[in-house]
Order: structure tokens, then sequence, then C-alpha cells
């Protein structure tokens, strides 16, 4: 009987998969919905955020895990189970189903350990982990034609860099600040800066029409709450009034960057420096990142055109050599 090969990216705020003989890419909210009053799981993953939306006030969302860090067993274990199903329920009960897991750089042999023991108990046959930086250099060293460099994948709550010379990972170094941090940042500049009370979710989708040009004229109308009147308000913001906000996020990364090639080996450092820097995860598909990140750096920088997939589709082509 055949084995049942499959990449799953364990996101903060999604879980991807991508089965080697399958193109369809699943990808699911990283939440379980439960009932408000007793915890009971109701449903998992898209379906639970849309229960959520429909019933708010009897419903709560949390997430079963958080990067590769395992925030309640029995929720994890309900949301892989029903994962594994919609994927292929046969491949988990005959033992054929084996997951390569793309972990954080920093995700440790116990956050592995509980990971691969779950798994295992829900019929998984073997699993392998990867880190983030080396699933993402696969992809975009096929998009690139390049082996040397420094791989950025910026996700939701953790920025993850590798160091890479000739295909080889020399080194590597995780920052938690992500695209989450940033949302948090928005929030607070809107609400400081005009009065406005704003969610979580709005501050995304301000951040998704922020640019990092400081030449752009156009504006963002941004509705929420007033302090002041209680009432419902909207304002016109300047996208160049957010710069300052995302500039100061982008620059500790590019500070890191700067580091990294500093304190490399003189041949690799060279190495690095002619790969430059390849921009993967959600917050690479900022305006103008990899011109503000090249500038900055010294380096050319490129954004993967795979973008918050880049990481499965390139565990994805590792498959082979980590089941062969």
């Amino acid at each position: 009987m055949a084995n049942f090969d499959m990449a799953i990216d364990l996101g903060s705020d999604f879980v991807s998969v991508l089965t080697k003989d399958d193109d369809v890419l699943v990808k699911q909210y990283n939440y379980v919905a439960v009932s408000a009053d007793g915890g009971e799981a109701l449903a998992c993953g898209n379906g639970a955020v849309k229960l959520y939306k429909n019933n708010p006030q009897s419903v709560k969302l949390v997430r079963p895990m958080d990067e590769c860090n395992i925030k309640n067993k029995d929720y994890a274990d309900c949301y892989f189970n029903w994962l594994f199903t919609v994927l292929n329920e046969d491949a988990f009960d005959n033992q054929r189903a084996r997951i390569l897991c793309v972990v954080p750089g920093g995700a440790n042999a116990n956050e592995k350990k509980q990971i691969e023991t779950m798994f295992v108990n829900l019929g998984a046959k073997a699993v392998a982990f990867t880190e983030a930086p080396k699933a993402a250099q696969r992809i975009v060293s096929q998009e690139y034609k390049s082996h040397s460099g420094i791989v950025a994948d910026i996700g939701s709550a953790i920025a993850d860099f590798g160091c890479f010379t000739d295909g080889e990972m020399t080194g590597g170094f995780s920052l938690y600040l992500g695209g989450r941090q940033l949302d948090v940042a928005i929030k607070q500049f809107v609400e400081e800066q005009y009065n406005l009370h704003i969610e979580l979710p709005q501050a995304e989708k301000i951040k998704r029409q922020c640019s990092l040009y400081d030449n752009n004229v156009a504006q963002i109308l941004i509705e929420g709450v007033n302090y002041e009147s209680r009432m419902d308000d909207k304002v016109e913001v300047p996208i160049r009034a957010l710069y300052d906000v995302i500039a100061n996020y982008i620059n500790k990364y590019c500070v890191l960057i700067k580091s990294a090639v500093r304190s490399a080996q003189p041949e690799a450092a060279e190495k690095l420096k002619l790969g430059g820097i390849f921009l993967s995860g959600g917050v690479s598909k900022l305006e103008g990142i990899a011109d503000y990140m090249s500038k900055n750096t010294g380096l050319s920088a490129r954004v993967s055109s795979y973008g918050a997939n880049s990481v499965i589709y390139g565990a994805r082509l590792m498959l082979d050599e980590v089941f062969a």
C-alpha cells in the first residue's frame, strides 16, 4: 500500500497542508470554536471562524497551537483529527501518512516531540521536521536560481531568518516580531493620533494598504469609534502618516541582516552579499518592502511570488529527500 506524504506548515494564524501528489492547497484558520459556557468544541478551521462571526455571544475562538507550541492538547487533537479526516482518513487509519512539519527556527526538542507524539497517536506513520527558512529557501532558489543569500520568512508572530551558502544553512535567527505585532502598532497609532478605536482585524486591513515608499500620497479611510463622543466615526489617514510606524519595524529586520553578514566568515559573507535577501511570508507583500530593505542593507532584495505560502510549497519540494 502506497505511502501518503504531506507537508504541513503549523503557522500561528493558519495551518497549511500540501500532499505530494495533489496541487490543492488546504489552508485553514488555526482556530477551534468552543461554547462560551462549557468549552465544548463545536467546529474547527474556517468553519470555526464562520460560526464565531454568526454567534459572537455564545461562541469563542481558541488556538489549539501557536506556532509549534501546543496550547491545549484536547483542542489540538480535535483540530488535527478533523483536518486529517478532511485530507484522507484512510491514510491515517492504515498508517500510511508521513508528515513533514514546518516549525520556527527556534523550536526546541520538547515542542517537536509533543507534536510528533500527537500525530503518531492520530495515526501518522512517520513525522519529520524542517525549519521555516529551509523550506522557504527551497522555493526561492527554484524561483531565482540562487542557492546563497539570506531568507527572511516574516509570518504572523515570528520573523525567521536563515543564512544560506551554496544551499546549506550556515546560520539562522528568529525575531518574535511579525505581522501581528505590526497590526498592534497600527492600532495604537490610529488611537493615539486620531482618537479612534479600531479592532485588530481592521488594523490588519490597513496594513495591507500601507507602503514603504515615502512619496505615496494616497489616503486610507478608517472607520471606528471616537473615544470622546463614543459614536461611530471615520477619518481619512494619509498612507505617508503610517510610513514611520511600518518602517520602524522593518528597520529591525535590516539591522539583524546587516549584523549577520558582518559576523559571517569572509567567504560566506561575500556569497551572502551576492545572493542578497529573499523575502517570504505574509509581511513580504507590503508595498515597497524589497526596495526599502535593499536601500537600508545595501543588499539586493527580492520577494517570493508565493508570498505567505512560500514555506508550504518549499516544504513539499523536500518530501522525497526527507522520506527517501
